[in-house]
């Protein structure tokens, strides 16, 4: 009398290949000055509300929310502009990282509510994205942010089912 287990393992992923040199993928460089991947640029032209305001871009909320507040102004500023930067009038809160903070909840919520713009984000696949022109804390972390909001959001590589059967011998 004895009794036997067996894992079955059924995997849905696909077949391993054999082992060849790894491709690397180019960096993506986000610039919309040299017109570089402008759909992913925080200055592109893709509405998105935030709070109770409606955006035109995640520079258009930036703006308006970097000192702490909501400035009016600047948030008047942005009517009937496209792709265009529009400096605050009220300086920028950077207490706790606060400006960077703002900025990864704006490009998540403009990324999440513009699913053309997520589709580009997600065809950049693994590749590095640089933000090279860029000099200032936002030449690390708006290529940081991207590459994060990415990864959050990929669809998750197919699991194992494992199923266990059991046999009793009598």
């Amino acid at each position: 009398n004895g009794v036997y287990t067996a894992t079955l393992t059924k995997s849905t992923a696909t077949p391993a290949t054999p082992a060849t040199p790894t491709e690397t993928k180019a960096p993506v460089n986000v610039w919309a000055g040299s017109d570089e991947n402008t759909g992913l640029s925080n200055l592109a032209t893709r509405p998105f509300t935030f709070g109770t305001k409606k955006y035109q871009s995640v520079e258009h909320a930036y703006q308006t929310l970097k000192s702490g507040g909501f400035d009016q102004q600047t948030y008047d500023k942005y009517a009937g502009t496209e792709n265009k930067k529009i400096a605050g009038n009220r300086g920028t809160k950077t207490t706790d990282n606060a400006n960077v903070r703002l900025m990864e909840k704006l490009m998540t919520a403009s990324f999440e509510q513009n699913k053309d713009a997520m589709g580009l984000l997600q065809k950049t696949g693994d590749a590095v994205i640089t933000h090279t022109q860029d000099k200032s804390i936002w030449g690390k972390e708006f290529p940081r942010i991207l590459m994060e909001i990415r990864e959050s959001t990929k669809t998750p590589e197919p699991s194992q089912d494992t199923t266990t059967a059991t046999s009793i011998d009598s």
